[in-house]
């Protein structure tokens, strides 16, 4: 019966090893890298976005010079389209934690569910302190489907392996 006593302490050691979270570094093949590689070429020596070299990006040192990017005086900003503006700006409200708290405030969501969730869009449940983000946002990927020929419906449920740091 001393079994019973250590069960949720076993849990609690064990909780990790069926969680997936997400690094500080953009997973291969992101759209957020694509824009990257072509603020690179636009930016040509920029010292701020020549990362080429250093791959996978990190999240701590891109969104900065995305934030030095969009500002107006920039000399980037004239060679930006309406459209690179548009992603720039969405890649700052996905990479919301690297964000001063200042900042924040912009990206807010117009819409709220319940003065919780989707306080920003990029996620499902955020909180922000000073040493901790979290940032929760469940996918799942469910579908049904009926074969021809054949009356039972099938289910089923997987995981996308590009919104996961590992698929196996």
């Amino acid at each position: 019966m001393q079994f019973k006593k250590y069960l949720p302490l076993l849990a609690v050691v064990l909780l990790p090893l069926f969680a997936a979270s997400q690094s500080t570094y953009l997973p291969r093949g992101d759209k957020q890298e694509i824009l990257l590689d072509r603020l690179e070429i636009k930016a040509q020596k920029d010292p701020l976005l020549n990362l080429s070299k250093t791959k996978p990006y990190s999240r701590e040192f891109y969104v900065p010079a995305i934030k030095h990017y969009l500002n107006v005086d920039s000399a980037l900003d004239a060679k930006l389209t309406n459209v690179d503006k548009y992603y720039l700006r969405s890649a700052l409200a996905n990479n919301i934690e690297w964000l001063p708290e200042e900042e924040r405030d912009a990206y807010m969501s117009k819409k709220l569910v319940g003065n919780t969730f989707y306080q920003y869009p990029a996620g499902l449940y955020e909180t922000h302190s000073k040493d901790f983000d979290l940032t929760v946002n469940p996918v799942l990927n469910i579908g049904f489907m009926k074969e021809n020929g054949n009356d039972q419906r099938l289910f089923y449920n997987t995981r996308n392996c590009h919104t996961w740091a590992y698929c196996q």
